[in-house]
């Protein structure tokens, strides 16, 4: 579930959760935020107000579209979220560009120096997937691993 920056600037986005979360049909731990980097750029203290308010539901945080953004950087050193879903136009050449090859170990190394779970947007073939696994990406989502599909 991605989180915009509007909702941050929403006073009441706090109060929907609550009453989604008491549905006792919604598992919280299942649910994944996703917040991007500019979302929390914007302002990270009442970013970061919110965020620990969603994790004390227990849900878990992504950080989305990371590397694209210069803030990314500062704000992966106290983000509170869980895993940092390393942005697709990175990942998308993987298997032809040795910068990008070069850039992506780094936020992967960075990441999980922070103690965050590594994403790897928009994984098309089994070449990139492979990179991905000599580079120690966490996870994978993309075509190749599988096709968007409709909740059953």
């Amino acid at each position: 579930m991605a989180i915009s920056k509007r909702s941050f600037d929403d006073p009441t986005i706090f109060e929907d959760f609550v009453v989604l979360f008491s549905n006792p049909d919604v598992d919280q731990k299942r649910i994944i935020f996703e917040i991007t980097d500019t979302a929390a750029a914007s302002n990270y203290q009442s970013t970061n107000v919110l965020i620990n308010q969603i994790r004390g539901l227990g849900c878990v945080l992504a950080l989305n579209d990371f590397g694209v953004e210069y803030p990314s950087l500062h704000y992966l050193k106290s983000a509170p979220v869980d895993y940092v879903k390393i942005d697709g136009s990175l990942i998308r050449h993987l298997d032809k560009n040795n910068d990008d090859r070069v850039f992506v170990k780094a936020l992967i190394e960075l990441a999980q120096a922070f103690g965050k779970k590594t994403v790897a947007e928009f994984v098309e073939s089994e070449d990139i997937l492979t990179i991905l696994r000599g580079l120690g990406i966490d996870y994978a989502q993309g075509c190749h691993i599988g096709k968007p599909q409709a909740i059953e």
